[in-house]
């Protein structure tokens, strides 16, 4: 995965279909935005979770992204 650098309360990350990466996301309760309407059809935008899910949440992207590239 890419992450675009940044100075905002959100990352880009570069997922490859970001469409079907938000709906397996949905599913574990993360909500993120696919960048499509930026222009940005392979990317995904994540705000910034609280202290105590960062890894829930970091761990999760990977997952679907890692999924919805094997499919």
């Amino acid at each position: 995965l890419a992450v675009a650098p940044g100075a905002a309360n959100f990352l880009l990350v570069r997922t490859g279909a970001a469409a079907r990466v938000r709906e397996a996301l949905f599913a574990h309760r993360v909500v993120v935005r696919d960048a499509s309407s930026f222009g940005l059809p392979e990317w995904v935008r994540v705000a910034a979770p609280p202290a105590d899910r960062r890894d829930e949440v970091a761990a999760a992207v990977v997952a679907a992204a890692a999924g919805v590239a094997a499919e």
